[in-house]
């Protein structure tokens, strides 16, 4: 059998995302941009306490939900006053109580198709509760765009499909963060500089992280040689890094289908710490220097060390403040605003499940067939 080499693995469609993020998602960020301000200005129009919400509640499905989660801290420092909720379509669609979905709340419903059943249930369920309703969607004629009193449109990035998702994603968390910043430039709690400001640091950190990812490449590559007798994947991140673990253990499933989970630090403790098959299972950590719970994700590391697993560290701390030198370290940028963080900082995790694919020799999704295919 030939070697498989680093060239062979930047050949299939994942990779190609993560090497296009960079030249792409600029463009993508000034048409969200455009697309939420407006957006929230009609909305302003219409009501004004309509962008003064009392609580948001964010959904989506996959990805999507990942999504509302990543961008829930944007949310949070931009809507001052305002509880924002990051929801199953499920618990929106039936389990929230309904006394909960009423007047002066805002609902965001994430799904770039516009068909996912859940999303739109929870959605309908919402706007007929006195929800006021935004779609993130393809456009306003998707039967989420249809069902929803406002829209913000997203881009449609060209993928070879079926291929797990990255500019998707990085669509659908940046979509959200900006009708964000929409609301609040619309509320008068931020200015137009200001809003700007985010678009404009939005760009250069996908950049930043994009090349960086691209100059990572080689040491990606060897890591996910080293990773290939391990046949499961833990990944542990707390508040907004959760987003980023959750996302990571996706791709793993959806590349090349090992066992993965996620958890934030605190249960990883309690629970993960006591998986028996400490030599074939490895452990991501991802950790921002911005995170609440910092400290507690830095003892999770020496524990790492001492269980004798393969340690992975995402981080934008210096790397000689690891002290842990058998683990391995992939290092990020540091974003402009810490919010802005999980907007791209899933892009080294998400090159490793590219390459463990081709690795593996398989097919993304099990390629549809056998018993995924029904």
């Amino acid at each position: 059998m030939a070697t498989i080499t680093r060239n062979d693995c930047e050949q299939n469609a994942l990779s190609k995302q993560v090497k296009d993020f960079a030249a792409l998602v600029p463009g993508y960020i000034d048409e969200m941009y455009a697309a939420a301000v407006d957006a929230a200005a009609k909305i302003a129009e219409k009501d004004s306490a309509l962008v003064r919400p009392s609580d948001v509640y964010v959904t989506g499905c996959g990805d999507s939900y990942c999504a509302s989660m990543a961008a829930a801290p944007a949310l949070r420092a931009l809507l001052p006053g305002c509880t924002v909720h990051p929801v199953r379509a499920n618990d929106l669609a039936g389990q929230i109580p309904s006394f909960m979905l009423k007047k002066g709340v805002l609902a965001m419903g994430i799904s770039a198709s516009g068909t996912a059943q859940r999303v739109l249930d929870g959605m309908v369920r919402a706007k007929g509760s006195g929800v006021f309703t935004i779609a993130l969607t393809g456009n306003a004629t998707t039967p989420l765009g249809k069902a929803c009193d406002s829209v913000v449109a997203l881009p449609k990035p060209e993928v070879v499909s079926p291929t797990p998702s990255v500019l998707s994603y990085a669509v659908s968390c940046l979509g959200m963060i900006f009708t964000g910043v929409g609301l609040a430039l619309a509320a008068g709690t931020i200015t137009k500089e200001q809003a700007e400001g985010y678009r404009e640091d939005a760009k250069a950190y996908c950049v930043a992280c994009g090349d960086l990812c691209q100059e990572q490449a080689d040491d990606i590559f060897a890591l996910a040689q080293e990773l290939q007798d391990c046949d499961g994947f833990d990944f542990v991140g707390d508040d907004a890094d959760f987003a980023t673990a959750y996302f990571g253990s996706c791709k793993f499933a959806e590349g090349f289908g090992p066992f993965t989970v996620y958890d934030d630090s605190e249960n990883w403790e309690h629970v993960n710490y006591f998986i028996k098959d400490t030599h074939h299972m490895a452990t991501f950590a991802v950790i921002s220097k911005s995170s609440p719970s910092l400290s507690r994700q830095l003892e999770l590391l020496p524990v790492v060390e001492h269980l004798e697993r393969k340690g992975v560290v995402v981080t934008d701390l210096p790397a000689e403040s690891i002290a842990q030198k058998g683990l391995h370290i992939i290092s990020l940028p540091e974003a402009p605003v810490s919010w802005l963080a999980p907007a791209a900082n899933y892009l080294a995790l998400s090159l490793l499940a590219s390459y463990m694919t081709v690795l593996d020799g398989e097919p993304f999704f099990r390629g549809f067939a056998g018993p995924w295919g029904k």
